[in-house]
């Protein structure tokens, strides 16, 4: 960046970020106005002069939010009681000072900034309660309860997102994308979000390019305006820069029309990334199930194999015992046509068993 460009940066960081908030809050009705037409001696009558109250966020110190009319015979103490995490927050920041013989005023210790009392909590209400106790002469309490409202004025601009680490006055983001890519631009810290700086009030946010090096660099980015992206547009060759350097405005929607910048820088880079592939471990719970379940199935299978051989062996056994047996029958009836022919006398046992061993030709295989 040129010493063109340095002395720009000065500017915008003298103009958009070291100037002042002006804001002029509009009084609340009734504030510090007392309902008492006469000094009152007892604090029944003092706490019924305690009507509703507000306070900015710009009030100073000393600002007057309630004012009795009584004799200095009475003291009168606040306290927080809502919000709960408001209780030690807000401790001292509201107070009764006795204004003169019969006058006593509640006024505001500090300045109450809303963003800074809200930060990290998840209160939405601004009603804030108080109790107002008066003590007279004999000691005797008695109290109320005051319900003051937090008015958020529109006194802060946009702001940008940043890491929780970062002590930059002036925002900084960087991105890189390659020559083909197109679509919005991914940047770093935390990605490049703006919001408005104000609890209530959240105007809507518009961005846009301040400036831009090189200067032909609407060529290739542009600002989604659906989105509030920064978006590169178009496909790059081999003689486009390679280095790109953006002052970003975030200006609000408002009267005031607030803005904040931030720098912007992009690198381009050749191609596209090299594809890495990521080590996977698989579910260890995943792997025993499985493992489990192959097992159950190879022993089913094993089991289903014996049963098939041994229920197959059982059907071929008779089969093999009866063909034994026909071979045998057949085999004395020769031997007893030879017997016959020579009226020679059997020799053989089945000879003996002719009827048996006709009746066994005609039987049929034991059922399974």
């Amino acid at each position: 960046m040129g010493d063109h460009q340095y002395k720009l940066l000065v500017v915008l960081l003298v103009h958009y970020v070291l100037r002042p908030s002006m804001v002029t809050s509009t009084t609340c009705s009734s504030r510090c106005a007392s309902t008492a037409h006469h000094v009152v001696h007892t604090c029944p009558d003092a706490l019924a002069q305690i009507i509703p109250t507000c306070v900015y966020e710009t009030d100073p110190a000393g600002t007057c939010l309630l004012s009795l009319i009584t004799d200095s015979s009475l003291i009168f103490d606040v306290s927080i009681i809502n919000p709960p995490e408001f209780v030690n927050r807000l401790g001292g920041y509201f107070q009764f000072n006795r204004n003169n013989a019969t006058q006593i005023l509640l006024e505001l210790q500090h300045p109450l900034d809303v963003e800074t009392v809200y930060l990290n909590t998840n209160i939405t209400t601004m009603d804030i309660q108080l109790t107002v106790s008066c003590t007279n002469d004999s000691q005797t309490m008695e109290s109320v309860t005051l319900n003051l409202t937090a008015v958020d004025d529109d006194d802060n601009g946009p702001s940008f997102s940043q890491t929780a680490d970062s002590t930059c006055l002036l925002p900084a983001f960087t991105a890189s994308a390659h020559e083909e890519y197109i679509g919005p631009l991914t940047t770093h810290p935390s990605g490049m979000f703006v919001t408005d700086g104000d609890f209530v009030t959240n105007n809507d946010i518009v961005l846009s390019f301040l400036h831009g090096n090189p200067p032909d660099f609407s060529k290739f980015f542009a600002v989604d305006m659906l989105t509030n992206t920064i978006n590169k547009t178009s496909n790059m060759s081999s003689g486009d820069p390679r280095d790109y350097t953006f002052i970003i405005q975030a200006k609000e929607k408002s009267a005031v029309g607030r803005s904040m910048v931030a720098v912007l820088s992009v690198g381009i880079e050749s191609g596209y990334p090299a594809v890495t592939m990521r080590e996977h471990k698989a579910d260890e719970s995943v792997k025993l199930v499985l493992q489990v379940l192959s097992a159950t199935v190879l022993v089913g299978f094993s089991i289903g194999f014996v049963i098939l051989i041994w229920h197959r062996n059982r059907r071929v056994k008779p089969a093999t015992k009866q063909e034994d047996t026909k071979q045998s029958v057949i085999e004395c009836l020769k031997s007893n046509i030879i017997d016959e022919a020579h009226d020679a006398e059997s020799k053989f046992p089945c000879a003996k068993r002719t009827e048996w061993t006709l009746e066994s030709i005609d039987e049929e295989p034991e059922q399974m």
